[in-house]
């Protein structure tokens, strides 16, 4: 059960990064990559894909809201 699992979200994000390299600034599909990510238990590209969603989105960095 795990292996598939872990194939399933595999091939979600083979397709996730190609819908984001046709449109790099669509927050909502970067969002769901770093679902993905988490999901996998990749939490770097996780935290680099929610990033470039709150980019995408004109949203502050994490980092930048909590220096506050």
């Amino acid at each position: 059960y795990r292996h598939r699992f872990h194939l399933l979200f595999s091939a979600a994000t083979k397709l996730l990064l190609q819908a984001i390299a046709d449109d790099p600034s669509d927050a909502s599909l970067l969002r769901f990559l770093g679902r993905t990510y988490l999901q996998l238990g990749d939490i770097a590209s996780a935290n680099a894909a929610f990033d470039r969603a709150d980019k995408a989105a004109g949203a502050e960095s994490v980092e930048a809201r909590l220096d506050r």
